[in-house]
């Protein structure tokens, strides 16, 4: 293994680098000034083209910082071609017991543990009447042709599909119930 360099070495690297680049920059600048604004020689063109070059490469090297205020600066003929603001904020509901929201942070940050999920799933039936929430089987004709890496994509989909259709029935029996409790009151 090659022996690591030290921060010093590639700091005493980057200064030497910047200043041999302000020195070509101060080289390049001197000669500028020299030349005549209405040159047509391609030579002084194409130095001319290399201190673009290197002073766009020394300008990267430089360190600037960035402040919010060149933001706010910008010019209304700008902001009218960029169109209104659409900075909509969402609007929410009335906030959930703070014991529920933790245990459905839980939840839905790590999932459910297996075995809860199995118990969830054996004592929750899809009712008789909503036949539909029931994720769909795949049929024996294509079971035989399908690959098995289609068979395991369709075996996981099915999974999701049941388990929302579980959801989607316990959604609906709170409703089911309160209905049947107040039918009962009159």
């Amino acid at each position: 293994m090659p022996k690591r360099k030290s921060d010093k070495e590639d700091e005493e690297k980057r200064r030497s680098k910047i200043q041999k680049l302000e020195k070509r920059l101060e080289r390049y600048r001197s000669r500028e000034i020299t030349t005549p604004p209405n040159s047509n020689n391609h030579i002084e063109q194409q130095g001319q083209d290399e201190v673009e070059t290197e002073a766009e490469a020394f300008s990267i090297l430089e360190v600037e910082e960035v402040t919010d205020e060149g933001v706010d600066s910008l010019p209304n003929e700008v902001l009218m071609a960029l169109g209104d603001e659409n900075a909509q904020e969402k609007g929410y509901g009335e906030d959930i017991h703070s014991d529920i929201t933790k245990r459905m942070d839980g939840i839905l940050m790590k999932g459910l543990p297996k075995e809860q999920k199995e118990i969830i799933t054996k004592n929750l039936l899809i009712p008789a009447n909503m036949m539909l929430l029931e994720a769909p089987k795949l049929n024996n004709e294509l079971n035989a042709i399908l690959s098995s890496s289609t068979k395991t994509r369709d075996k996981l989909l099915e999974g999701r599909q049941q388990d929302l259709g579980l959801a989607g029935a316990s959604v609906f029996m709170p409703f089911t119930s309160y209905h049947e409790a107040k039918t009962r009151l009159t």
